[in-house]
């Protein structure tokens, strides 16, 4: 049985938004440094290891999976559907933790929205609403890993060919650490092709083509994203430029729980964030080319 699956299910970050924020707006906290804590406290949160352990680990352990190859396969679903509901739990007890309601959160979030603190850590957040973007920080990430290991065996390619070799006894506490084990095993391999005349170098336009894909990748995934808030503000002015049909006043909407409330509003939160970051992207992007 599938983990929290009596939980009410979180609605579309951006639904809804515009009213949200305008409710927000009017009553905004009437205290500077209570808004400043409060966003402090939040982007303390991201980058704590109460965010950063299970989400980090969760994509590092996933991310090998998914490839740059346009086809969505079924696995990429399964491991969407696991991450949102993580995401969403941890963000949910957070604020329910801090007692923390849904406009102060909103203001918070408004206020600080360009500044460029917690910007990484958030593009996690818009990623869960869609799949293409999360898709692309997967991708991302594991081009980064490949890149990281390239370089790793460059290392120590070169490290062996000029007699620095480290195998041997592990050090006190690393007999149960299974990196160490594997940098071990991994080493005495190379060592052993290496005495037998095997070449164990790596080639240097490899490291260089996967750090251009891990450049693209980011790009990539940036430009996703801006796309998505693009979208999700055109649909939301379209809806707010809509006649009423008729003078009959709606029923009233049924009042939405904590967690919708603050999936409605994760993605105005990391607005201004990524926008900056695209810029840099970009900036980076033409600058190599």
């Amino acid at each position: 049985r599938r983990r929290g699956s009596g939980r009410k299910k979180i609605g579309h970050p951006l639904r809804l938004l515009c009213a949200e924020l305008a409710q927000a707006a009017s009553r905004r906290m009437t205290s500077a440094d209570e808004e400043t804590w409060l966003f402090d406290s939040i982007i303390g949160f991201l980058k704590g290891p109460e965010w950063a352990l299970p989400v980090m680990s969760f994509i590092d352990d996933n991310c090998i999976v998914f490839d740059s190859e346009e086809e969505n396969k079924l696995a990429y679903m399964d491991i969407y559907a696991a991450f949102k509901e993580m995401v969403e739990s941890l963000m949910e007890l957070h604020l329910n933790d801090m007692g923390v309601s849904a406009e102060h959160f909103a203001a918070a979030c408004e206020k600080f929205s360009n500044s460029d603190v917690g910007r990484e850590v958030l593009e996690q957040i818009l990623a869960v609403d869609d799949f293409v973007s999360f898709k692309k920080m997967m991708v991302k990430r594991n081009m980064e890993l490949e890149l990281e290991s390239l370089k790793a065996l460059q290392e120590l390619s070169e490290r062996i060919a000029a007699g620095e070799t480290t195998s041997g006894d592990m050090p006190p506490g690393e007999e149960d650490d299974f990196e160490a084990q594997l940098q071990q095993a991994l080493e005495l391999s190379m060592k052993e092709a290496a005495s037998n005349g095997v070449s164990t170098e790596v080639d240097t336009s490899e490291i260089d083509r996967q750090a251009e894909e891990a450049e693209d990748a980011d790009l990539r995934m940036a430009l996703a994203l801006s796309l998505q808030l693009e979208d999700e503000r055109a649909k939301l002015e379209a809806i707010a430029n809509e006649a009423p049909p008729s003078p009959t006043p709606a029923p009233a909407a049924p009042v939405p729980g904590p967690a919708d409330a603050v999936q409605r509003l994760l993605g105005r939160c990391v607005h201004g964030l990524h926008r900056l970051r695209l810029r840099e992207l970009l900036r980076i992007h033409h600058g190599i080319r």
